[in-house]
């Protein structure tokens, strides 16, 4: 094995378009039938570490033309800001023609029982994949799949997010990947970061302010109804709430400690 530092060739693929279907921002792509590509590598070198563990033919090639690959892309948005009934919209699209999706998500994300995406407007559907942080993805587990879609994306490991490349360029099909950018201390996530550099878009899902009508930027805290900074970055079922935040609120809730009146529906975010 002469190259245990071989690094990812990121490969362009064909471009995809927004519409409005089911009236909110949602993801529709026209894919043909994913074709077998085999034998393509995305890899320089003989083998990495990861893609020993997949199986991966990792020679070196000459790359595929442009516009000849699926895509990786990643949908981020701040809490509230509907990423989930987005994806569930793009799964739905895809069942109406009678592709097959693969919709994945974080174990540890138990909101609404461990197999379940559910958005807080109600609509929801099994998880296909539970991810840990040290899954490993069969490729043949994706034999006959038109799409894969990840849900709380900001929670998998840096490990998922390369595998997910691999799959969108040597498997040619899109990966959509929804969540969160930052933590209520504006810092990145693993997996959002992981995603910042790797994917081939990134495209904000926009919410406005909770406490104004500007565009959401952050998610800010509370502890007891108290703008907070203080925590672990993710705790489930805590009572602490999230809200969608400008940049100035942001910082002006902060510096104030204004109380915030309890939500409905509780937040889970980071």
């Amino acid at each position: 094995m002469r190259n245990r530092k071989s690094f990812f060739t990121t490969l362009l693929g064909r471009s995809c378009h927004e519409n409005a279907k089911f009236g909110i921002e949602s993801e529709w792509m026209d894919w043909q039938i994913p074709k077998a590509r085999g034998g393509i590598c995305i890899f320089h070198g003989e083998h990495s570490e990861l893609g020993e563990k997949l199986g991966l033919c990792v020679q070196s090639r000459e790359p595929l033309a442009w516009g000849s690959m699926a895509k990786l892309y990643f949908r981020y948005g701040t809490v509230g800001s509907a990423k989930t009934l987005n994806l569930l919209a793009v799964a739905h699209a895809y069942s109406q023609q009678q592709k097959q999706v693969l919709v994945m998500k974080p174990s540890l994300d138990t909101r609404f029982g461990a197999g379940v995406v559910k958005s807080r407007a109600g609509l929801e559907r099994p998880a296909d994949i539970l991810l840990e942080s040290a899954t490993i993805l069969s490729l043949d587990r994706f034999t006959g799949v038109s799409c894969v879609l990840v849900d709380e994306a900001q929670f998998v490991s840096r490990s998922i997010v390369d595998q997910l490349r691999i799959i969108a360029t040597q498997l040619d099909i899109p990966v959509i990947c929804y969540g969160l950018r930052s933590d209520f201390r504006t810092e990145l996530f693993e997996g959002s970061r992981r995603l910042l550099e790797l994917a081939d878009e990134i495209t904000e899902i926009k919410t406005t302010c909770f406490f104004c009508n500007s565009r959401a930027l952050f998610n800010l805290k509370l502890l007891n109804g108290e703008p907070t900074i203080e925590g672990p970055s993710i705790e489930l079922g805590a009572e602490e709430k999230y809200l969608p935040s400008c940049a100035a609120c942001y910082s002006e809730r902060l510096r104030t400690k204004e109380r915030v009146a309890p939500l409905a529906t509780p937040h889970r975010a980071a």
